[in-house]
């Protein structure tokens, strides 16, 4: 188990595992990667006075990064996933949470507007690998970490850093298949259902196959009813015979719409099991509630100023 090893064993196994997955996709990175060895192994050996060290080691880090993403360029899904896996392992080990917004390290520059959007496509290219469950437990997180990175009185909080590591982590697991997103500790699907937000965004993400599911059942409902009625008048007679004609039944139409609500259903079901691993994988720390007070407050000053 790796908690039984050493730091210098953990180096050796680290880039073992680093050369076996280089040999298997084929690059030729040997030199490079021999100089990050070496130079991980001196700063194993400084023990805590690493500060000195370590830029020498993070310059060769990036040229071993940078030729690693020059040979996979051509290899789409590769490259892809070589760079979503050290984008999100980036966010922790690279912040330097002090530094200002402008500076490589910085809240800005790791979880920004720019490199989230990046992180977000390289996820959604890998979306057939992954499966939609991973790619929710990657993009829910992500969004509310990119907005607790955007606002400062929130990143300061001295949980947001520990708990950015271990969001870290539980990425690495699930992308490597280590842990599946059904093992998360998933709120209950009737507490999902009880918040109206849930409503707001299934209805938003599914809007158009919601109006034109209810849409359809509708009139083939509707066409149906009128197939199986007596009390039509002439024209919609001679419409239902034309109709008859080509074959069109009212079982026939009461089928289709039945279908239509199942799929529509099964589109819900799945929105909400997305939803629950979205949340079930989110470690971002939530951000502060305003008092009931202060919170009733607000809205009787809304509700004032919609009525003035």
């Amino acid at each position: 188990m790796s908690v039984e090893r050493s730091p210098t064993e953990l180096r050796i196994e680290v880039m073992s595992a680093v050369e076996g997955l280089i040999q298997i996709l084929t690059l030729d990175v040997s030199t490079p990667l021999k100089s990050v060895g070496e130079s991980a192994f001196q700063l194993n050996q400084q023990g805590a006075d690493i500060s000195g060290g370590f830029p020498g080691f993070a310059k060769k880090l990036y040229d071993l990064d940078a030729q690693i993403q020059d040979e996979l360029v051509v290899r789409g899904s590769e490259a892809a996933a070589y760079q979503l896996g050290r984008g999100l392992a980036d966010n922790y080990w690279m912040l330097y949470p002090d530094r200002p917004q402008n500076e490589m390290g910085s809240w800005a520059n790791l979880l920004g507007e720019q490199r989230y959007h990046a992180l977000v496509r390289q996820a959604l290219r890998l979306s057939p690998e992954i499966g939609p469950l991973v790619l929710a437990a990657i993009g829910g997180p992500l969004q509310q970490w990119h907005e607790l990175a955007a606002d400062e009185s929130r990143r300061s909080a001295s949980e947001v850093v520990p708990a950015l590591h271990d969001q870290g982590l539980l990425w690495r697991d699930l992308i490597r298949g280590e842990r599946q997103p059904g093992d998360l500790a998933q709120p209950r699907a009737k507490d999902v259902w009880a918040d109206l937000k849930l409503y707001r965004a299934v209805f938003l993400a599914l809007r158009v196959p919601i109006l034109v599911g209810l849409a359809a059942a509708g009139l083939l409902a509707l066409g149906a009813a009128l197939l199986a009625s007596h009390n039509a008048n002439s024209g919609l007679s001679t419409a239902i015979s034309v109709i008859g004609v080509l074959g069109i039944t009212s079982a026939g139409l009461y089928a289709r719409a039945k279908a239509e609500l199942t799929a529509l259903l099964a589109n819900v079901r799945q929105a909400v099991q997305l939803e629950r691993v979205r949340r079930a994988a989110n470690l971002c720390p939530a951000p502060p509630q305003p008092p009931p007070r202060q919170l009733a407050e607000t809205n009787n000053s809304r509700g004032t100023s919609s009525a003035s």
